[in-house]
């Protein structure tokens, strides 16, 4: 009994330890393994190997401590891991002999050389490869010696430890280096590309002739003594077990050795951030395949990879993991906006949400839609750009895109741009008057150097309208005015109606009256050149205190014998206008006279029957005739023009003086005006006939044609300007005046022309006119040398008064003398 539960119990054991114990036949496969990657490198003098990231060293990898002989002969190679985060190799090659600072040039003796390979494949032909030339910032201890950017004064001790690194035994710290390489300025460095430093050495020691080993192609980079230089290689190129590319990544294993024979294989992944809980399980190649390409991953964002076999037994044991960083190009650029410039565009974006896997280094822009590009000079990462050189008014499709040290990025979405700064100007219009004014247009808005047409006339009662001013130029309804480079304001432009039809040059003020309280005036002018005497009663209480009265000679009959009959010989022509107010204090008012105002003319040639006629807003209307010979006697509760003429008339009214008339004439004059612009615009004439019709005066059949021709040498800008045609008119008009024998004023000589405003002969020059035979002087280019011999005149004989002076003087301070 005892020997049979022995038994039993050994039986038991014998079963539980082949559980325990599988034999070799029933086992999981073994962990894959990853192939070594190798740098060699060889250097004369000195070397130190770093890795990296696109900005800068982050870790030193591999420290030379052994003389160049010792490097050739024993031609050591490492192991490249990298670490998270680490895409770049950066080797810091170091001459030991003394520093001169003397360029060497390609092949000069004396030079330093160094070489290396990784895997087997010569850094010199290595993609992606590039050197330290330069730096965005500035600092002192930067050297540019032959291409490249030296380290020399970053490193600790450099120029005294010549000899150390002659040795291979100086160790420059990660502090200096990173120092020395920040913001450091990359340039292409292989064999066929490398713009900025000398074609790799042929005729070096150490590099050409005594490196050897796979990878060594016996030629070197040259560099200059004493310096040190730095070259850096991207992992991208180097063919690691676990290689990143654009957004995927390559992972290499060798299959197990010994054990039991995968079935196949479980690729797992994970951020290298997160813990070893968040592996995920990419995918399951079968034996005997040993690569997968792990996709959708995030540009720069580091992975962890790990690979088991697995077989009916279950899942083997894991390889140890390996990390990379995948990267690729950035993305594109977002939200771009703009605002135009003149000649450009400023240009607003946000930065790619993804840069890669490398810090942006610059933009580049296309205004073609992608068909060509342009980089910023200097670079830029702003998040705006200034794109200048275009074409104001011209549509642009503006992309950009970013640039990394991986290359250009994903273009962004087109924008369309139009340069050319559009500013707008606000136009407005002004009564000009404290009165109350109506049919004020409202003003607009308007862009720069555009046009439009100058709004309608308003309306105020006792006054004409004569346009808008611009506080330089005139306009008249409908003509075309174009936006400057400021704010329009345009004033309208009032006559009183008494004065309507004449200028400035037409009238003379004789004398005024302000009423105080109610007083009476009762007094006697003269309205020519004293050939007639007007006696002027206006009653007590006719006006209200503050009243302004002026008696106005009129210099011609040009405006009696356009309202009223042109064959008619006008001997009395004068102006009685009133207002009160000022348009600053108070609005400036007409108002109608309380009483009637008796005005007497006396003048031996007036007739008996003569007519008088008062004209008021261009509108004539008679006001009686005379009873006797030399003398009429009228009344007015307006103020007119008063012209008289010896003609007896049957129809006392001449117009009819209802408001609606003169508003029919005023439009009239309008009118007559506006095609008088519409002609000079198509480079027509205008004709006597319209010139009076617009109620521009002076102007006869002789000097028409004369008007016309001086029309044509006007600007542009003036011929949209009826006051230039106003000007021209006045001119031959007081020509026409002067050739007449009439007495003209220096004022209206020199609104003619005819005198310059800085001539020191003023006064001289309308007395010179009265005393000469006028028959002579019927051009205006008469007129002109005429006044010229008055003004050379005058100077001989000032010349001669002062040489008269100075003998007198002499002869008195010589009487003196004696």
């Amino acid at each position: 009994m005892l020997k049979g539960a022995r038994f039993k119990i050994a039986l038991a054991l014998a079963l539980f330890s082949s559980i325990l114990t599988p034999t070799s036949a029933q086992a999981a496969p073994l962990a894959p393994g990853f192939e070594s990657v190798t740098l060699a490198l060889i250097t004369d003098n000195d070397f130190a190997a770093w890795m990296g990231d696109d900005k800068n060293v982050t870790r030193l990898f591999w420290q030379n401590n052994v003389s160049w002989y010792d490097q050739v002969a024993a031609m050591s190679n490492q192991d490249v891991v990298p670490q998270i985060g680490e895409t770049y190799i950066y080797v810091l090659a170091m001459g030991g002999d003394n520093y001169t600072g003397i360029a060497g040039g390609p092949g000069t003796g004396g030079q330093e050389d160094w070489a290396g390979a990784i895997n087997g494949k010569s850094l010199l032909t290595y993609p992606g490869a590039q050197v330290a030339i330069g730096r965005s910032t500035t600092d002192a201890r930067d050297i540019r010696l032959d291409g490249y950017l030296l380290l020399n004064n970053y490193l600790a001790d450099w120029y005294s430890s010549a000899g150390d690194i002659a040795w291979g035994s100086y160790s420059p710290t990660l502090a200096d280096v990173r120092s020395g390489l920040s913001n450091a300025i990359w340039s292409p460095a292989t064999e066929s590309n490398h713009p900025a430093i000398a074609s790799p050495r042929t005729d070096c020691t150490v590099s050409c002739d005594n490196a050897s080993g796979p990878g060594f192609i016996h030629k070197g980079w040259d560099f200059p003594d004493g310096s040190a230089v730095v070259f850096r290689f991207p992992l991208s190129a180097a063919q690691l077990p676990v290689s990143a590319t654009n957004s995927q990544v390559v992972v290499d294993w060798n299959a197990p050795t010994g054990g039991e024979t995968p079935v196949d294989y479980l690729v797992d992944y994970k951020e290298s951030s997160e813990s070893d809980s968040a592996y995920k399980s990419f995918s399951v190649v079968s034996h005997p395949t040993t690569m997968e390409t792990v996709t959708g991953l995030t540009n720069g964002t580091p992975y962890t990879f790990r690979v088991a076999g697995r077989n009916a037994n279950g899942i083997g044991t894991y390889s140890v993991s390996r990390s990379v960083t995948p990267v690729g190009p950035p993305t594109q650029p977002l939200n771009l906006s703009y605002t135009a410039l003149d000649n450009g565009v400023s240009v607003k974006f946000s930065a790619p949400e993804n840069n890669g896997g490398f810090s942006i280094a610059n933009y580049e822009y296309s205004t073609n839609n992608g068909g060509s590009w342009t980089a910023l000079s200097p670079p830029s990462v702003s998040d705006s750009m200034t794109i200048s050189g275009l074409t104001n008014g011209t549509t642009y499709q503006v992309k950009l895109r970013a640039v990394t040290p991986y290359g250009s990025g994903s273009a962004s979405s087109a924008l369309a741009v139009t340069p050319g700064v559009t500013v707008y100007r606000s136009t407005t219009y002004s009564s000009g008057t404290l009165d109350s004014v109506s049919g004020m247009p409202s003003g607009s808005t308007y862009t720069e150097g555009q046009a439009f047409s100058v709004a309608a006339a308003p309306t105020r009662t006792n006054f004409r309208f004569m346009g808008w001013s611009d506080g330089s130029s005139t306009y008249q309804p409908g003509a075309t005015y174009t936006v400057a480079k400021s704010n329009v304001n345009l004033t309208a432009q009032w006559r009183q109606s008494s004065l309507a039809g004449t200028t400035n040059s037409d009238i003379a003020r004789v004398l005024t009256w302000n009423i105080v309280g109610s007083e009476a005036v009762d007094a006697t002018v003269s309205s020519d050149s004293g050939n007639s005497s007007v006696r002027v009663v206006i009653p007590s209480n006719s006006f209200d205190a503050g009243t302004e009265i002026i008696f106005w000679r009129l210099t011609n009959q040009n405006l009696s014998k356009a309202t009223i009959n042109n064959s008619y010989d006008y001997l009395i022509n004068f102006a009685v206008s009133w207002s009160i107010g000022d348009d600053v204090s108070a609005a400036k008012r007409v108002l109608t006279a309380r009483s009637p105002i008796q005005i007497t003319v006396k003048n031996s040639a007036i007739q008996k029957g003569a007519t008088a006629w008062m004209i008021l807003g261009g509108v004539a209307t008679s006001l009686g005739a005379a009873t006797q010979d030399g003398e009429i006697t009228v009344s007015i509760t307006e103020d007119p023009i008063i012209t008289l003429a010896n003609v007896s008339v049957s129809n006392t009214n001449s117009r009819d003086t209802s408001e609606e008339a003169r508003k029919a004439r005023q439009a009239a004059i309008d009118d007559a005006r506006r095609e008088i612009l519409r002609l000079i615009k198509l480079g027509k004439p205008i004709s006597l006939n319209l010139l009076n019709a617009a109620e521009i005066f002076g102007g006869t059949e002789k000097s028409i044609s004369l008007i016309n021709s001086d029309i044509t040498e006007l600007s542009k800008t003036a011929k949209e300007d009826i006051s230039s045609v106003e000007k021209i008119v006045f001119k031959f008009k007081t020509i026409d005046r002067i050739a007449r024998g009439e007495r003209v004023y220096l004022s209206d000589l020199q609104s003619a022309g005819i005198v310059r405003a800085d001539s020191i002969y003023k006064k001289s020059i309308p007395s010179a006119l009265r005393r000469v035979s006028t028959s002579r002087l019927d051009t205006f280019e008469r007129i002109q040398s005429y006044i010229g011999e008055v003004e050379k005149k005058i100077e001989e004989r000032k010349a001669a008064l002062v040489a008269a002076h100075e003998k007198v003087m002499a002869l008195i301070s010589g009487w003196f003398a004696r």
